[in-house]
């Protein structure tokens, strides 16, 4: 019985990381595309809905771009919904579900560049 007990304990099964682990290959690199300047009317917009939605921030002195929406800013679901009704109230744009299904919003840059993304497509739209 010991013989089958230690055989057994030094054994990799299926789905354990051993000697040979490799990094996972599913997840697609992503893309920075260009930064959005603090000068884009997109920005200052989101850093007024931002300080409208959490109270300890000055929108004149917004979040840094790799701050974390959720654990640095404990932004969650509920104040996520009164930021995107905030910046279509702002900006007199709507935003629609379908351009927030393919976005990855994870870092207050990532929403910067989403905004501005949103503010272009309107400005195509309109003219």
């Amino acid at each position: 019985m010991d013989h089958d007990a230690k055989k057994l304990r030094g054994a990799r099964h299926r789905g354990q990381a051993g000697e040979q682990a490799r990094p996972a290959t599913t997840m697609r690199q992503r893309t920075e595309p260009a930064d959005v300047g603090p000068e884009d009317p997109g920005s200052a917009a989101l850093a007024a809905v931002i300080a409208e939605v959490l109270p300890r921030h000055d929108p004149k002195n917004p979040p840094a771009a790799s701050a974390e929406l959720y654990s640095d800013l404990f932004i969650d679901s509920r104040r996520f919904l009164m930021i995107i009704r905030g910046l279509e109230r702002t900006l007199g744009v709507e935003i629609d579900d379908e351009d927030l299904l393919g976005v990855d919003l994870i870092t207050y840059g990532d929403l910067l560049r989403f905004v501005a993304q949103v503010v272009a497509k309107q400005g195509r739209t309109s003219e």
